[in-house]
C-alpha cells in the first residue's frame, strides 16, 4: 500500500513552527553572546581600574565608596609670590615699591648682596662683622647664617650664584685706623653654604705698597677672583690646589716716586674674559685675559678717582662713580669720551647694577639709592635711604637695596591683580 499524504494545510503548520522554533534558537543564542560580551567587558573594564588603581597607590574595592577627608584649606599668603611682579622698565619704575624686608640683629651696614640664580634666595654680607644671612624671597624666611670673620664695606662681592664670597680689607691704612674697613692683609674666599674658607692669600707682605686689598671680585663661576691693591690687580684660580694659582698680572706706569698708582676699582663683566679696572690717575683699562690675550681698549676723560664700576650683562655700556660724578660709556662705539656725565651727585657711590636689559642702572651712595635711565642718566626713582649695596635681580623683576644700619629692602612692581 501506498503511504497516507500530507494535507497542504497540514504541511503549512508545520513548517511555520519549524520556522518558529529556528528563530526562537538564533534569538535565544544571540542574547546569549551579547550577554557573555558584555559581562566580559565589565570583568576587563574592573580590571584596568584596579590596576590602575594599584598603581597610583589608591584605595582598593573596600575604601572605592568612602572619598578621603577634605583638608583645611592652607590661609592665602601675604607675600606676592615672584611671578606676581612686573618687569622693571623706565616705564614703570616709578610705581616701584618695598614688596619685602629682611631685618637683622646685626646693623653693621650691608656690604654686597645677591641673588640665587632662580631668584628664590637673597643673600647678603655685613660689613666688618662678617655676618652672612640667606633670606628666602618668597616668605621672607631666615635660610641661613654664617660668619666668615673680618670684611671690608667696600671690599666684599658675592659670584653669580650667591655662594661663593670674596671679601678684603676694602681700603688703606688712613681708613683702616677710622673703623670703616678691615684690618687684614690680602684676600679670603668662603663658601656661605658650609662656612668653610676655601682660599687666602696674604699679599704684599714684603711690599710696602700692596699691604691690604682695595677690592675684590669674583667671576660669576665663583672660579676666578679678582684682587686689587695699590700695587695693581691680580687674577686667581681659587679651586686649583696647586701653586701658582696666580693666573694673570696687572701692570702699571709709575706716575710719581717710581710708585704704581693704586687701583681704586675693578671687576670681571658677566661672561668673565673681560676685566676693567681703574686707578687714581683718572684712566679705565679694559682687558680681555685668559690663555689668549686678544688686547686691550683704554677710556680717558676722567680727572677724578674711579670708586666703582659697573658692566651692563650685554657689555654695551660701562659705568664709572667718582666722588661726585655719575658717567656712562658706550662700548658698542668705544668711544674715549663718556656718553653722558652726570656731575653734583656730592657723596660717592658705593654700589653700581645695570638691569639685565641695560636700560636701567642703580647707584648706591651714602645720601641715598636711585635708578637711573642708561639713556641720559635721567633719574627715575631715588630715596632718601643710604645704602652701599643695590643689585637687580637676574630675571629684572626686583631690586634689593642693602642699607648702612643692616636691613636688606626688597622693591618690585606688582602686577595687577
Amino acid at each position: 500500500p501506498f503511504p497516507q499524504r500530507t494535507s497542504p494545510v497540514r504541511f503549512w503548520v508545520v513548517r511555520r513552527n519549524m520556522m518558529q522554533q529556528e528563530k526562537t534558537s538564533v534569538a535565544r543564542d544571540t542574547v546569549i553572546k551579547r550577554s557573555l560580551c558584555q559581562r566580559a567587558n565589565v570583568l576587563v573594564s574592573m580590571a584596568l581600574i584596579l590596576v590602575t588603581m594599584a598603581a597610583c597607590q589608591l584605595p582598593l574595592l573596600g575604601n572605592i565608596m568612602t572619598p578621603p577627608p577634605r583638608s583645611k584649606p592652607a590661609p592665602t599668603p601675604m607675600i606676592t609670590p615672584i611671578y606676581g611682579r612686573q618687569t622693571l622698565r623706565a616705564s614703570n619704575v616709578d610705581e616701584m615699591r618695598e614688596v619685602m624686608t629682611f631685618s637683622s640683629d646685626d646693623d653693621h651696614p650691608i656690604a654686597d648682596v645677591a641673588f640665587s640664580a632662580d631668584v628664590g634666595e637673597l643673600v647678603a654680607v655685613h660689613g666688618l662683622s662678617g655676618l652672612v644671612e640667606r633670606w628666602s624671597t618668597e616668605d621672607g624666611g631666615l635660610l641661613k647664617t654664617v660668619e666668615v670673620g673680618p670684611v671690608g664695606v667696600a671690599a666684599a662681592n658675592f659670584d653669580g650664584e650667591g655662594i661663593m664670597l670674596a671679601v678684603g680689607a676694602g681700603a688703606t691704612d688712613p681708613a683702616i685706623e677710622a673703623g670703616y674697613a678691615a684690618n687684614f692683609l690680602g684676600a679670603k674666599v668662603w663658601n656661605t653654604w658650609t662656612g668653610e674658607q676655601v682660599w687666602e692669600d696674604l699679599l704684599g707682605q714684603d711690599d710696602p705698597y700692596n699691604l691690604h686689598s682695595t677690592d675684590v671680585t669674583m667671576s660669576q663661576d665663583g672660579r676666578y677672583l679678582l684682587v686689587v691693591s695699590d700695587g695693581g690687580y691680580e687674577i686667581w684660580d681659587v679651586f686649583k690646589n696647586t701653586p701658582p694659582h696666580m693666573v694673570a698680572i696687572g701692570y702699571m706706569e709709575p706716575l710719581r716716586d717710581d710708585r704704581p698708582p693704586a687701583v681704586t676699582a675693578a671687576l670681571f663683566d658677566q661672561t668673565g674674559d673681560w676685566v676693567a679696572w681703574a686707578h687714581d690717575g683718572g684712566m679705565i683699562t679694559i682687558e680681555t685675559w685668559g690663555p689668549q690675550d686678544e688686547g686691550w681698549q683704554l677710556l680717558s676723560g676722567v680727572q677724578e678717582s674711579p670708586l666703582e664700576l659697573a658692566i651692563d650683562p650685554a657689555r654695551r655700556y660701562l659705568a664709572m662713580a667718582t666722588t661726585e660724578s655719575l658717567m656712562l660709556w658706550n662700548l658698542q662705539s668705544w668711544s674715549s669720551s663718556p656718553a653722558w656725565t652726570q656731575t653734583h651727585v656730592y657723596t660717592p657711590a658705593a654700589g653700581l647694577s645695570f638691569s639685565p636689559d641695560g636700560k636701567l642702572l642703580a647707584v648706591a651712595t651714602e645720601a641715598g639709592w636711585q635708578i637711573r635711565s642708561t639713556k641720559g642718566g635721567k633719574v627715575l626713582l631715588k630715596s632718601g635711604q643710604p645704602a652701599y649695596a643695590v643689585t637687580f635681580s637676574p630675571d629684572g623683576r626686583m631690586l634689593a637695596v642693602g642699607d648702612i644700619d643692616g636691613t636688606v629692602h626688597l622693591w618690585g612692581v606688582l602686577e595687577d591683580q
